[in-house]
């Protein structure tokens, strides 16, 4: 049911896999991804907290290029 406990952990528990699986592409593939989840870890007005507290970790585990490599 719908206003129950029981579904709001279980939907809590699926926006945390959802969440984990963003992040980890993000990582993954870097630059344009990354900047994207930043965008959306600051969307705490639209996104629920699972998205916005897992995604902050784009603000602070971004990859790190030294000036040679980005040119």
């Amino acid at each position: 049911m719908q206003g129950s406990k029981h579904y709001h952990d279980e939907l809590a528990k699926c926006h945390q896999r959802a969440a984990d699986r963003i992040l980890q592409g993000c990582l993954s593939n870097g630059g344009l991804y990354i900047k994207m989840g930043q965008g959306l870890a600051s969307m705490n007005h639209v996104l629920p907290v699972q998205y916005t507290e897992t995604l902050e970790k784009l603000h602070d585990q971004a990859l790190v290029r030294s000036g040679d490599e980005v040119r």
